[in-house]
């Protein structure tokens, strides 16, 4: 084959891949009680693969977020915690002062 041959094919080819992905999809929702009021989408299938594709990205997204939100509730659990101990070592200082001072009064 020539080269000019094989450039028209590509060219063919790229152009068949473009009409399938600007072809619409047909997506047809038909309710349980009224079946007379279809709703019929057409959607580039392009669309509905960037659209399936951002669908995953925010899924995984939003499952690293649930492992923060997580490590975050144990974070705070830990810290209520750290303060409660240390409230609870401040008045037990405050109570030995005041023992303290008794002692050499």
């Amino acid at each position: 084959m020539f080269p000019r041959e094989v450039d028209m094919l590509k060219k063919e080819k790229i152009k068949a891949i473009l009409k399938r992905a600007i072809a619409p999809v047909t997506i047809m929702f038909i309710p349980h009680s009224n079946t007379r009021r279809t709703l019929n989408l057409n959607i580039p299938a392009a669309g509905l693969m960037i659209s399936a594709v951002l669908c995953c990205f925010g899924i995984l997204y939003l499952s690293s977020m649930i492992l923060d939100v997580i490590r975050y509730q144990a974070m705070k659990k830990q810290i209520r915690d750290y303060s409660q101990k240390v409230s609870d070592f401040n008045a037990t200082l405050l109570s030995l002062k005041k023992r303290k001072k008794i002692f050499i009064n």
